[in-house]
């Protein structure tokens, strides 16, 4: 009897500890993401997206790229401007209404 009480404590603990690593490691709903497959965002691509939107920067080098879906598809590229400064350039892409970025917004340090 004391065996079964054993085995039934220990099982629990077990569940237990599986549930907490199953949160601690699981991916949270919402939260931006690196883009692993960002080859679709390329300086020329991310220069034209500026450009259409009426911010006129150069862009020498992207560092990251980073997707969250907020009602479509939200990009937060951060990059490095032709004159040397540290920008990050926001969009959303709503596909089932446009494949152009909305809501373009640059800031850079």
């Amino acid at each position: 009897r004391a065996a079964i009480k054993y085995y039934y404590i220990m099982f629990k603990f077990t569940v237990l500890v599986l549930a907490i690593v199953a949160v601690t490691y699981a991916r949270q709903l919402g939260a931006p993401e690196n883009d692993t497959d960002n080859d679709n965002i390329t300086a020329d691509t991310l220069e034209r997206i500026l450009t259409d939107a009426e911010v006129h920067l150069k862009v020498k080098s992207i560092e990251n790229v980073q997707k969250q879906v907020v009602g479509g598809e939200k990009y937060i590229v951060e990059f490095i401007s032709g004159d040397n400064h540290r920008c990050t350039a926001t969009w959303v892409v709503k596909q089932w209404e446009s494949q152009k970025p909305m809501d373009v917004h640059v800031s850079c340090k």
